[in-house]
């Protein structure tokens, strides 16, 4: 399974075609279009299966043969006194015979010009062939990629042939039957929230949906194989009994929470996660709903051990005890991202533990109208915002529930985190930290402030972020490019890496914690 890589490395269409050089539209072949969530008829992502579009010839228009049949042919043949086609050519009757036979054979009825509306500029429109497109309708349900590939073989009346596509606003909307209610993910104003109060992950997940490579640990009360998981929940285990036992104790909070951060998207039942791909792994570190801070300690070293990359602890605590805050440092050390809610209590000097240790990412909670939900904690420890008021989710095996807390924030960063991951998975958790600050959107007072952090997520702007700072493995100096300087710094930092790694030691290309003949090899396959 992919997390075992960390555990190791700690321990049929024919063409009738009258010529040669026909260029089939790229939207009938497969391997010229784009990739799209579903290639198909009359979906989202995929094309018209009602009509074809057609790029005629000049001079040829659509019309009709003396026996009746539908046709293209050359405007000049069409008004003889003989009528349609009768001193025409060989080749001209044999083209459109064969059209009129193509157009019987796909049911076509109707040939209509695919200008709706005229171009003001109708000299320019004429100029690029605008008013030679034409619509072929045929009955709901047609092979439109064959048909188009058919049509692309007249050459010596069509120029172009092609499917029409079909898309919609730049987002990737799933199917889940309860996404409306899902504010967090899209606000459109529903509930009386206003439009764009969200995270814009329809957006973000333009980018990426997730990675089945990374693992997210939920340190909580447990939690229920609810539906919407499918097969992506990895054992855990009970660190206050000592024992495999992590059902939900507390309410389902802790399948909630899951929920929020990793449900299956457009599967068709339920809500989307944030994350429809990660792997979900339960520790469960309360007892009931509530429980003292060294289980949790243990389920941090646990969670870090077993190959967590994101930890998500939708918790909160008022001692901070050296043992805790050790655990804490142990995750953050080994590369693990550590997620934690601000707290529910609407204190103004502080938030709860371990949200409010600098290795952690602290969490506070919106509404949908992008204010600070009134009971989430304040104060200068805090990271970012994430909605967590009413926020629809997980409870019990297949059912759903609204709760409200940074219980309910916290999961939306945890994640955006794996998300980020899955475009790049070498970033540290500080660059995590500072990619998530940098993106947000300011909801509150201008720049920082004690109630919403450095403001409430935006997903697409942290992915966006991600994938411009995605490096060439080996380009050390940032231009761009592998050349003699980074050779130079390569070399320089030859042998082991001084202090604590990771996270500091660029030239270490390997990430095994010394500059070596491997990492000069990365460096020299990546020249230029």
């Amino acid at each position: 399974m992919p997390w075992l890589r960390r555990i190791a490395s700690t321990g049929c269409f024919v063409l009738m075609s009258l010529g040669v050089g026909a260029s089939i539209a790229s939207a009938a072949v497969d391997s010229d279009r784009i990739a799209a969530p579903v290639w198909g008829p009359d979906v989202f992502g995929g094309y018209a299966s009602t009509h074809i579009i057609v790029q005629l010839e000049p001079g040829i228009e659509p019309g009709r043969l003396v026996d009746g049949r539908l046709t293209l042919l050359g405007v000049a043949e069409q008004h003889q006194p003989s009528g349609p086609l009768g001193p025409a050519g060989a080749a001209t009757v044999q083209a459109a015979d064969m059209i009129a036979a193509a157009l019987q054979r796909w049911k076509a009825e109707l040939i209509t010009p695919a200008l709706t509306t005229q171009p003001a500029n109708r000299q320019l429109a004429a100029q690029i062939g605008l008013d030679r497109y034409y619509k072929i309708h045929v009955p709901p349900g047609t092979d439109a990629p064959a048909m188009a590939a058919q049509f692309a073989g007249f050459v010596t009346h069509i120029e172009s042939a092609e499917v029409d596509g079909i898309g919609g606003i730049a987002q990737t909307i799933p199917n889940d039957n309860d996404f409306d209610l899902q504010y967090a993910l899209m606000n459109t104003g529903q509930n009386g929230g206003i439009p764009d109060a969200d995270i814009d992950a329809t957006d973000a997940w333009d980018e990426t949906t997730g990675s089945d490579a990374l693992l997210l640990a939920v340190l909580d009360a447990g939690m229920n194989e609810h539906v919407e998981f499918g097969d992506r929940l990895v054992p855990g285990w009970n660190t206050v009994s000592n024992n495999g036992d992590t059902s939900d104790s507390c309410f389902s909070h802790g399948t909630h929470v899951a929920g929020i951060a990793a449900a299956t998207g457009n599967n068709t039942i339920g809500i989307a996660g944030v994350n429809w791909a990660v792997w979900v792994m339960p520790v469960r570190v309360l007892n009931g709903c509530k429980g003292i801070e060294s289980p949790l300690a243990d389920g941090i070293i646990f969670a870090t051990d077993h190959g967590a990359d994101v930890i998500n602890m939708s918790l909160q605590f008022g001692g901070g005890s050296d043992y805790l805050h050790d655990a804490v440092t142990y995750g953050y050390m080994s590369g693990v991202v550590l997620v934690a809610a601000a707290g529910n209590f609407g204190f103004t000097g502080g938030v709860a533990f371990p949200a409010r240790w600098d290795e952690t990412i602290a969490v506070a909670a919106t509404d949908n109208q992008d204010q600070r939900w009134t009971g989430s904690n304040q104060g200068p420890q805090l990271t970012v915002a994430a909605p967590g008021h009413n926020i629809w989710s997980l409870l019990d095996t297949t059912s759903y529930q609204y709760f409200t807390g940074t219980s309910m924030a916290t999961p939306h960063v945890s994640g955006l985190a794996t998300l980020m991951l899955s475009l790049d998975g070498s970033l540290t958790p500080d660059e995590v930290r500072d990619i998530l600050q940098a993106t947000a959107d300011d909801v509150d007072a201008p720049g920082f402030d004690n109630n919403t952090g450095f403001g409430r997520i935006n997903a697409h702007a942290a992915l966006l972020e991600v994938l411009a700072g995605i490096s060439i493995p080996g380009d050390l100096d940032g231009d761009g490019t592998v050349g003699i300087l980074d050779l130079l710094i390569l070399l320089a930092n030859w042998g082991a890496c001084p202090g604590l790694c990771p996270p500091s030691c660029p030239a270490d290309l390997d990430g095994d914690c010394t500059v070596g003949i491997f990492d000069l090899l990365t460096l020299l396959a990546n020249w230029g």
